[in-house]
């Protein structure tokens, strides 16, 4: 019912903003449920047959370069959702079992928005989502596809970054969107948006 109404409202808004749809972005949601997750012996099933287990490991190097992971488990499911970034309006949505990959799943949506509503992929000109979503075959569809431009950050450059002499641990690297302007907003390497003044030569905020 969500996913149509969501189609529907995109298709009006197309009508009416003839910006709407120029520029689209990506972001994944874990949503836990309130099942634990455990099979029944009787049933043989869960409490909630449909969703299932993902796990997500985090590597990072304290100040003492010594390395440590993080695993974080959980038991339900995924949003995923496809927005217009200028308006704030959500243009597709998938809900899946937690175990279903991002990338997988943000190239599932793109195909299937646009052959529902064609005029959207001839109007967006670009697509972005953070750096987890880096993906040679998400890029290539966008852009050699669809002819959109892929905003998304490759991992390797933010490696790169931390290796930096001047780098300091304690402060995110951010990047300018708008790289033309002095104040600008910046984004870190999570995905996360902020508005700050950067300097040039800078790469970390204080």
């Amino acid at each position: 019912m969500v996913t149509g109404m969501i189609a529907t409202l995109r298709e009006q808004l197309m009508e009416v903003l003839p910006e709407f749809g120029r520029h689209l972005g990506y972001h994944g949601k874990a949503i836990n449920s309130h099942s634990t997750g455990w099979v029944s012996r009787t049933t043989g099933e869960t409490s909630g047959p449909d969703a299932d287990w993902d796990k997500h490991e985090t590597s990072r190097v304290d100040a003492s370069d010594k390395p440590s992971k993080k695993i974080k488990s959980w038991f339900g499911y995924g949003v995923h959702l496809i927005a217009d970034t200028q308006y704030e309006i959500p243009v597709a949505m998938h809900l899946t079992p937690a175990s279903h990959a991002e990338q997988i799943e943000l190239r599932v949506m793109l195909k299937e928005t646009f052959a529902e509503t064609p005029e959207l992929a001839e109007r967006c000109r670009d697509c972005s989502a953070d750096r987890g979503l880096d993906s040679a075959e998400t890029k290539a569809l966008l852009w050699d596809v669809y002819d959109i431009r892929p905003l998304i950050d490759t991992r390797e450059l933010w490696r790169e970054e931390k290796q930096h002499p001047d780098d300091d641990p304690s402060k995110p690297i951010t990047r300018p969107r708008f790289p033309e302007r002095v104040d600008t907003i910046v984004h870190t390497e999570k995905g996360s948006i902020h508005v700050r003044r950067v300097r040039s030569g800078c790469p970390r905020v204080a």
